[in-house]
């Protein structure tokens, strides 16, 4: 299946709430190759029950393996609420049923093997008759008014453990240190990439000097043979005035031959 939950809830009642129990239930030990530990769709919407967005959210509860109930007295009075609970009840067994209070009451009558309906104010009344004994749900009341929650709040970990538990497969003991285990090997992993980047900033500037240095160098190497040509220019003007002065006879043949070798008056003439 696509997704590994489905989250319903009502968007005036826990709108805050909702996407921090997905972000906590996407990375608690989610290992770092992954971007997600588990797929949990939640609908964003807040929308109204119409038979055109029905459809979509029909398909999104068809490709989940459990439901997640966030209850409250709104989300039991909300239309929508109530139709992703009665398909789900229609269509999947009671075992992937997980309840979230996030305020109001819960009460089970034992004696009915039913909710006492009487003190509960946080189920769709669609529930009503549905379970053979007391479920359990895991108690959100204390968090609806955080702004903060992350995993890293011992006693929204605790919850969250509860409520992933049955989503991977596993007994809350050995998520927890599968949890224990990826945020190590998370640790470990940022550790070597920071000494990696340390390593590389300190090669990247060392041949970044290299560099500098090696174009000052050259700098000054041009500018050296630059003065050399100068000065052989000045020797050149001064030999070809002594040969027109001494040497008429022969200083076409004399400049000729000179120049042909060192191309002094290409060169001095730039």
């Amino acid at each position: 299946m696509a997704y590994h939950a489905f989250i319903s809830y009502s968007h005036a009642a826990d709108g805050q709430l909702a996407p921090a129990i997905q972000s906590a239930l996407h990375r608690l030990a989610k290992p770092f190759y992954r971007m997600r530990a588990l797929n949990v769709f939640r609908d964003k919407t807040g929308l109204a029950a119409t038979p055109a967005l029905w459809d979509s959210i029909e398909a999104a509860l068809r490709d989940s393996s459990h439901f997640i109930l966030l209850a409250s007295p709104d989300s039991a009075r909300s239309e929508w609420v109530g139709k992703e609970v009665s398909w789900w009840l229609a269509n999947r067994p009671r075992e992937t049923f997980l309840t979230v209070l996030t305020d109001g009451e819960i009460a089970w009558q034992a004696s009915r093997s039913d909710f006492d309906w009487q003190l509960t104010s946080s189920l769709p009344p669609v529930l009503q008759q549905q379970f053979h004994a007391e479920p359990l749900y895991v108690d959100l009341r204390w968090a609806r008014s955080r702004r903060d929650l992350t995993l890293k709040d011992a006693r929204f970990l605790d919850a969250i453990l509860d409520l992933a538990a049955p989503l991977h497969g596993k007994s809350k003991n050995d998520l927890a240190g599968e949890e224990v285990r990826q945020s190590r090997r998370v640790r470990s992993i940022s550790v070597a990439v920071v000494i990696m980047l340390t390593a590389l900033t300190g090669l990247a500037w060392q041949q970044r000097n290299v560099a500098q240095h090696n174009a000052a160098l050259a700098l000054e190497r041009q500018q050296v043979a630059e003065q050399r040509v100068k000065e052989l220019c000045a020797a050149w003007d001064v030999t070809t005035a002594f040969i027109e002065e001494n040497l008429a006879g022969a200083i076409y043949d004399i400049r000729g031959r000179l120049d042909s070798v060192y191309k002094f008056e290409d060169n001095c003439r730039k």
